[in-house]
């Protein structure tokens, strides 16, 4: 494996070392870019920008309101959620989910500002955040800033601080890597490439995500290619001093590990009989 430099990591898609987000290799370190909102950068200036910012004469400067991407502070091509794009600009999608509100007292519900999950009123009658968003943070003037890629919350000081992280990724100094392994949800935080929890169908042994039984949930117990007790999918069972999944017969949803043409569970529509059968509902239930 490529030996990275400290202040790397190593992409194994692309195969190759790379400095984290936000970041620029300057004398063999990885050193933050000297501009804010920054996603990529050189000595000179941003090369790309985080969501809501496009580059501007080497500088990241900011979409119109309820913008992601962006050619101009004038013209998007991407809206946030629950917006869609009308002309250059974006405007609420009717009948979607507008984010939290706040109802005033005169009966009028107001948007919170974006990135915040609660928010109260002033004495003086402004709307104002309580509580950031996961991904969100406070500046120093306490106005809501977006947290840097994968940051679950960041510093008040620094956006590209990360304090915590999302999913499957881990905290590394002040950055959040993602796991190395594809299946990872959750891996080692001090080893990237160690997975200790994987996504559904696959289970870690050794640091590594394996495929478990092609109708499995987890195999942790039983091994790589088998199946643990009762985490088959439905209309399977692990039949007794078995390891694999089998078909339950006769259209059973979940059926005896000792007998798979016994239903123990039906469809919705169905239901089981004195015999262990599913019969279908009368057409009055």
């Amino acid at each position: 494996m490529i030996q990275c430099l400290s202040t790397q990591y190593y992409d194994p898609i692309n195969q190759i070392c790379t400095c984290p987000i936000n970041t620029y290799l300057v004398n063999n370190q990885c050193t933050y870019c000297p501009f804010t909102h920054c996603s990529a950068c050189t000595g000179a200036g941003c090369t790309t920008c985080l969501a809501g910012y496009y580059v501007s004469a080497g500088k990241c400067a900011s979409c119109p309101l309820h913008c992601i991407t962006c050619t101009s502070s004038t013209k998007c091509i991407q809206c946030a959620s629950d917006y869609t794009l009308s002309g250059n600009t974006c405007v609420w999608a009717c009948g979607c989910n507008v984010g939290v509100t706040i109802t005033l007292a005169n009966g009028t519900i107001e948007i919170c500002p974006a990135g915040c999950s609660n928010c109260g009123i002033s004495s003086g009658g402004a709307i104002y955040c309580r509580t950031p968003s996961p991904g969100y943070s406070f500046d120093t003037a306490g106005d809501i800033i977006k947290c840097n890629s994968n940051c679950l919350t960041c510093a008040i000081s620094n956006n590209n601080i990360c304090t915590s992280c999302e999913g499957a990724s881990i905290l590394t100094g002040s950055f959040c890597l993602g796991c190395v392994d594809q299946y990872a949800t959750a891996c080692s935080p001090t080893d990237s490439a160690y997975s200790t929890d994987c996504i559904p169908g696959y289970s870690p042994f050794g640091g590594v995500c394996q495929a478990c039984d092609p109708n499995c949930l987890t195999c942790g117990n039983a091994g790589a290619g088998n199946c643990d007790d009762g985490q088959c999918n439905n209309g399977y069972v692990v039949i007794v001093n078995t390891h694999n999944c089998t078909s339950c017969f006769n259209g059973c949803a979940t059926c005896n590990p000792a007998d798979p043409s016994k239903c123990i569970q039906c469809s919705i529509v169905d239901y089981v009989d004195n015999s262990s059968q599913c019969q279908p509902c009368p057409s009055n239930c």
